[in-house]
């Protein structure tokens, strides 16, 4: 039921180091996995087991989260996008609140050119909600990530523009209305969220303060 396929589970040594010290923290995150609706599945990509601070943790891709949020009903539709120079933007709010985006096709696509992005949540009763965050704004975000801190190779290296939608996903999820959500949906969706929330409050990334903190999240 967890959709793990017959390659290896663990791919790095701290993971299995990890697993080891607390073989309780990787029998939640298996369980978390299920509790998700989520897959281990590779090809798939919806979820990971990694390394955070000594214990084995279930993170979510930035395809998982959204997967989760259209087949539970939560939303209808969630997407966010990344904004280029070259492409016309315009944001306009009030009563009539909307988003104008014309993507230059023929426009440089390299990560230097992306002047930020914004998230659009479409919901079952016909709203629509969204908001927008500056290159800036993302990329403190991905300073506080342990494995940039460190100097280590990350998702941020090797898949940048993934990780900023990702980012914007993250902060579309803190405005889906939880008040007429069940509870083990509400469930599901702090467990998604969780090694995110942790990563986007830890002032504290890069420094190594517990012997036992083998390593980072990463998707591994």
């Amino acid at each position: 039921g967890l959709g793990i396929p017959a390659e290896p589970l663990f791919r790095s040594a701290s993971l299995i180091e990890c697993a080891q010290h607390y073989p309780d923290d990787f029998v939640n995150a298996l369980k978390n996995v299920v509790l998700t609706g989520m897959t281990l599945n590779p090809t798939l990509k919806l979820a990971y087991l990694v390394p955070y601070k000594g214990r084995v943790q279930m993170q979510s891709s930035y395809m998982g989260k959204k997967s989760f949020a259209i087949n539970t009903g939560l939303v209808l539709d969630i997407e966010s996008y990344l904004v280029y120079k070259g492409d016309t933007f315009e944001v306009e709010q009030g009563s009539n609140a909307h988003i104008t985006h014309k993507p230059n096709p023929w426009g440089s696509k390299k990560k230097e050119d992306i002047l930020g992005g914004y998230y659009l949540i479409k919901y079952p009763n016909g709203t629509q909600q969204f908001d927008t965050m500056t290159i800036n704004e993302i990329d403190d975000i991905r300073k506080r990530s342990p494995s940039v801190g460190k100097g280590k190779s990350s998702p941020w290296d090797t898949d940048y523009t993934e990780m900023c939608k990702k980012t914007l996903i993250n902060r579309a999820y803190k405005q889906i209305p939880k008040l007429e959500m069940s509870d083990k949906a509400r469930e599901a969706l702090e467990i998604l969220n969780r090694v995110d929330d942790m990563a986007a409050k830890d002032i504290n990334y890069g420094q190594k303060v517990k012997t036992d903190d083998f390593d980072e999240a990463e998707e591994v």
